[in-house]
């Protein structure tokens, strides 16, 4: 089975995060194929320092917006992954741009199945 694992943005790059790493590990071990898509990496950051503007909901909506045809084409990058399922890690400052992902790829594939890497995987 195909899995995408998605960390969207913001998180301030303060320190190199594992969580997902250690997931991708623990999943390849038990014979998935699976895929990072580390969207956090590949967009500048607003407000450098400002964690709290990322729980504005409207701010992070124009944020999308303006930024869209990027986010578009991510969307595009983790369909063509041929995931079955595509896990989100979830922080307070990505919980807007991470479920407006995850309505753009279920408006593109309304049968596939989305995860959250802060559950316990139950395999």
């Amino acid at each position: 089975m195909k899995i995408a694992l998605v960390l969207s943005p913001f998180l301030y790059k303060r320190c190199p995060l594992i969580g997902l790493a250690y997931l991708l590990a623990y999943l390849k071990d038990k014979g998935f194929e699976v895929t990072i898509f580390d969207l956090n990496a590949e967009m500048e950051v607003p407000n450098e320092g400002e964690e709290t503007i990322w729980a504005d909901e409207e701010f992070v909506e124009k944020f999308f917006y303006e930024r869209y045809s990027l986010f578009e084409s991510q969307v595009e990058k983790i369909l063509h992954s041929g995931a079955e399922i595509v896990g989100f890690s979830l922080w307070s400052t990505t919980k807007y741009t991470s479920l407006s992902l995850a309505k753009m790829i279920k408006q593109r594939d309304k049968n596939r199945q989305f995860g959250n890497t802060l559950l316990q995987p139950a395999f």
